[in-house]
């Protein structure tokens, strides 16, 4: 992990955290909330229990994987057909447990994708990467889904 305050990972790592503290504070699946304590307070932050709550959270919801997603649309899809069809994919099946379960689902399950790739990538982020446009996108999607769920519970 960078120590560099320089290192533009430095941030996406504090952001990851971030984002892991505040969807621990709306969704309550006992597996998941162990997992982001281990993860945030630095017990365990390997790629394997990352991915593997990831991939637990949505088979938990029924949720179809963003490379499967990505997949199904073809070669090269644009984002925002990225986007439409997770937002299709997340909303089709939530007459079962409701819409807004499987939104904590899909998030929860996003965070720790992240958390994955941003502690574990050997890949140098330049600030006008895709993979930094993606990551900030998410990020600011996240906290405006906390805060609109946060208000709600009010």
């Amino acid at each position: 992990m960078p120590t560099d305050e320089n290192d533009p990972w430095r941030s996406f790592e504090e952001r990851t955290l971030l984002a892991i503290s505040e969807i621990a504070s709306i969704y309550d699946e006992p597996r998941w909330r162990t997992w982001a304590e281990a993860f945030f307070s630095g017990a365990d932050r390997t790629e394997k229990s990352a991915s593997g709550m990831a991939q637990f959270t949505r088979d938990l919801g029924g949720i179809t994987a963003p490379s499967e997603l990505i997949r199904r649309l073809g070669p090269d899809p644009e984002l925002e057909a990225i986007e439409d069809a997770a937002i299709t994919e997340v909303t089709a099946g939530a007459d079962d447990i409701g819409t807004l379960s499987r939104i904590n689902m899909a998030v929860a399950a996003t965070v720790a994708d992240w958390a994955a790739v941003v502690f574990h990538s050997e890949r140098p982020v330049q600030p006008e990467t895709e993979f930094r446009a993606s990551f900030e996108s998410f990020i600011e999607s996240a906290a405006i889904h906390v805060g609109l769920l946060k208000k709600q519970g009010e």
